[in-house]
């Protein structure tokens, strides 16, 4: 794995910021790297905390880990810098059996999924997690642009958790994953 930082700038002001990533594979636009710089916590919207329409600040904590299976760069810098904003950690991979060795690997609290990967797709990816991890960890999320009648279900019957279709809406994302971590947090 290699560290990476990825340059982005915030959509309301247009300020550039940069969001620490990990990835398995080197990008292949070098222009997006640099030293990897502390990200000042002033970057990062808070995770689940809301008060009206302002946001309270997150007391300090470890950040919950992501693993991002999806072969398509553009939306790996999307969703990363998406879950950056949000606080969590992310690490991408770019195929369904990258993604089974990675859970073998280490404890996951969530994996997006993409269903159309190459090596095996997500829902293979997904059912061979099941079969090696039957608790129901890690919180495996699909990622599809195939909004097709009856791929939400094939997505549950292969045991994933939940659903989000592409173009991804942060704020259903980030209410996924929240009430995922929250009631995770519970139980243990």
């Amino acid at each position: 794995a290699t560290d990476q930082v990825v340059r982005s700038s915030d959509v309301r002001t247009n300020a550039p910021f940069l969001v620490p990533t990990r990835t398995r594979t080197p990008p292949t636009d070098s222009s997006l790297l640099e030293s990897p710089p502390s990200v000042p916590m002033s970057e990062v919207s808070g995770r689940c905390v809301t008060h009206g329409s302002r946001r309270a600040p997150v007391p300090a904590a470890p950040a919950h880990s992501v693993l991002v299976a999806e072969d398509n760069p553009d939306t790996q810098r999307f969703v990363v810098e998406m879950l950056a904003r949000m606080g969590y950690q992310a690490e991408i991979v770019e195929d369904g059996q990258q993604a089974v060795e990675e859970v073998r690997a280490r404890a996951w609290d969530a994996v997006l999924m993409d269903l159309q990967m190459p090596r095996k797709d997500g829902l293979a990816a997904t059912r061979e997690i099941r079969d090696r991890c039957p608790d129901g960890r890690p919180y495996i999320i699909a990622m599809t642009a195939n909004a097709m009648a009856g791929d939400r279900e094939r997505c549950l019957e292969a045991g994933m958790n939940d659903y989000v279709s592409k173009p991804i809406n942060a704020a259903e994302l980030r209410e996924k994953l929240c009430r995922h971590l929250k009631s995770a947090s519970l139980t243990v």
